[in-house]
């Protein structure tokens, strides 16, 4: 286990950063009730990306992340006034994307977080990752969003229905347990593929009542 190093101005700096760079997509993560959302499976897998937290592995994650990840340690301490202690990274892993982009992924206490550097990003519980129903979104101007997930081991593309009938208007890659696509702001049901294409999970992405939300674009 190892705890990331915090000075107390350092800290300071983290949170307000964080705060301005993911704090929409930490809410956006959250999915509403009455979101399409039916597992098709509950891998009982970890999410193979993920390495011990050691000094190294934690040198390699970008210094804008590492500030994120220093606020979702202390976020605990933070909501609820000391009562809580904070937690600790216990393993992390860089995904260097074939597009270029990097996502660090992060177990923090019992959540799993991700976060694509200069953007998206949040946390779940763990045993929601490994059913592949964690994900974040932010917005792309007023015409599409930015979606992160993470899919667990095995699931090698995700399957794209952006008007949730049925049908599949595309596929993303999943690279080491990751996946990112920028989609249309509409109902979107995203379901992860295993190689011989079978279904491991489904899960509804609520992209059309983010877009009613964003208050921007109105």
């Amino acid at each position: 286990m190892t705890q990331m190093t915090r000075n107390k101005t350092h800290l300071m700096g983290a949170i307000t950063l964080a705060l301005a760079v993911t704090g929409v997509a930490l809410i956006l993560a959250t999915q509403s009730p009455d979101a399409t959302s039916a597992p098709v499976e509950t891998p009982a897998s970890k999410v193979e990306v993920l390495q011990p937290a050691t000094a190294d592995a934690l040198n390699a994650v970008p210094e804008e992340t590492r500030m994120q990840l220093d606020y979702m340690t202390a976020r605990p301490a933070l909501v609820s006034e000391g009562a809580a202690a904070a937690v600790e990274v216990s393993e992390v892993g860089v995904v260097n994307r074939a597009d270029g982009t990097e996502v660090t992924v992060a177990a923090i206490g019992e959540d799993i977080c991700a976060f694509l550097a200069g953007g998206v990003g949040g946390c779940d519980d763990g045993k929601r990752v490994a059913a592949g129903q964690s994900f974040s979104a932010e917005p792309i101007g007023c015409d599409g969003y930015r979606v992160l997930g993470i899919a667990p081991d095995g699931v090698t593309e995700i399957a794209i229905d952006s008007q949730a009938d049925g049908s599949v208007d595309v596929t993303l890659p999943v690279t080491s347990n990751v996946y990112v696509g920028t989609l249309d702001p509409v109902q979107t049901v995203a379901t992860g593929l295993d190689e011989a294409g079978e279904p491991r999970f489904s899960v509804g992405i609520p992209l059309d009542s983010y877009a009613a939300m964003n208050e921007a674009c109105k």
